[in-house]
């Protein structure tokens, strides 16, 4: 496929140009289709994955339905990968290069009240990346996008509607100092990770959450005792945080925000085990969180309730699938499992890679990315990007990849 660079507002301009009459072979369209795969499941899909490589300084753009990688786009540094709020926009965020780098997938949507158009285009990578000292935690909600500065201890909200305006729209809130931290875009306004230096720590620790208003002020809510936060997930009305010795929930209420801690209770095997990592879903009642090996647990704010659940295995990811009914495990072993969000019943397990090894604090392990009807696994090892279909509970096909496929993100049209 030809790639081609436009400026943000010109390739806005080609789709609206040719979106309500005859499609023509207009600049940027995706008309190749040289590899399309065996399966013909995947032939009509629309779906596209930003796919960073473990060792070089690269991500690449693969197209599902073309069965291949379309655009390759270089970074500074091994990235991380998200998707944003509208599925069209990917960001790279690269901790030791001070960026975070956008693509833009060119997966365009346009909603004309009584009918709706969606074009494919050669993706782009956008000019002037997001910068600021080691980013590393990156949240999308509610079409706001949010890098965490841990060594300026400052957040970065940018507005994704206007990553293709003529001029960007950013707020930048400052800390109290530098610390490993988090921002999170919720209900109208931005939760920040609230920093101190407590005895005998040689550097500042997280320890609860300050609200801002979506231009940057502090409010004056503040919640916690949150010590050592980290990991969060939100939901449309609760944003849930890991502390040593709980889960924080904090919830939008009719005036500003309301909290809940829950406790850690103790893990059935006696041990004492905390959540670091979390998940959520608006179609589930409850949070997911980590629990050390061989367990995960369930966290209800509205009932109260903190569950340590049996995994099904000893598990380096986990999520939820797009709508809500799977909840997805990959396996240090290179296992998948499946189970129902509802039941718990384990649906599936089986062997899709290689063990992960833990080099470069797992950076360059296998990584799985949910899609709306597939989940897929890259397999560094062997240079493969695994399509697994979530209807059937089968393997659909194994795509071979240049590199060292590792982390990966979905972009897709919104609906």
């Amino acid at each position: 496929m030809k790639e081609l660079t436009f400026a943000p507002g010109l390739i806005l301009a080609l789709s609206l140009a040719t979106a309500c009459g005859k499609q023509s072979d207009s600049p940027g369209k995706s008309q190749t289709n040289e590899s399309v795969p065996l399966k013909s499941e995947l032939a009509g899909e629309t779906e596209r994955l930003l796919i960073a490589d473990g060792q070089g300084q690269v991500v690449r753009v693969f197209d599902i339905a073309e069965g291949a990688v379309i655009s390759n786009f270089p970074t500074s540094g091994a990235a991380s990968v998200y998707t944003g709020s509208s599925g069209r926009f990917a960001y790279a965020v690269q901790s030791t290069a001070n960026q975070v780098s956008i693509v833009d997938g060119s997966l365009v949507f346009e909603d004309h009240g009584d009918h709706q158009h969606y074009d494919k285009y050669d993706p782009i990578l956008l000019d002037s990346p997001l910068t600021g000292n080691n980013p590393i935690h990156f949240v999308v909600h509610d079409n706001l996008a949010a890098a965490f500065f841990d060594n300026d201890g400052e957040a970065l909200i940018l507005d994704e509607n206007s990553l293709l305006a003529a001029e960007r729209v950013t707020v930048r809130i400052k800390t109290s100092m530098p610390h490993h931290g988090v921002a999170v875009p919720f209900a109208g306004s931005i939760l920040v990770s609230r920093a101190e230096v407590l005895p005998g720590s040689p550097r500042a620790t997280p320890v609860g959450v300050d609200v801002y208003t979506g231009e940057g002020a502090l409010t004056g809510e503040s919640f916690g005792p949150c010590v050592s936060l980290h990991g969060e997930a939100a939901r449309s009305k609760e944003l849930a945080f890991g502390c040593d010795d709980g889960v924080l929930v904090v919830s939008a209420a009719d005036d500003g925000f309301e909290s809940i801690k829950l406790l850690n209770p103790i893990s059935p095997d006696g041990t004492k085990r905390r959540v670091g990592t979390l998940a959520a879903h608006d179609a589930v009642p409850y949070f997911v969180g980590n629990f050390g090996a061989g367990f995960y647990a369930e966290i209800d704010a509205k009932s109260g309730t903190f569950t340590p659940v049996a995994a099904p295995l000893d598990y380096a990811q986990f999520m939820f699938s797009k709508d809500g009914s799977r909840l997805l495990f990959l396996g240090k072993d290179g296992q998948l499992a499946v189970v129902d969000t509802v039941t718990r019943e384990l649906l599936h397990k089986s062997l899709m890679t290689a063990a992960a090894t833990g080099v470069d604090y797992g950076a360059r392990d296998p990584k799985m990315a949910a899609g709306k009807k597939f989940i897929y696994i890259t397999h560094p090892a062997n240079g493969e990007l695994i399509v697994f279909s979530l209807a059937t509970l089968k393997e659909v096909e194994r795509f071979k990849l240049a590199g060292e496929p590792t982390k990966l993100t979905v972009l897709s049209f919104p609906i």
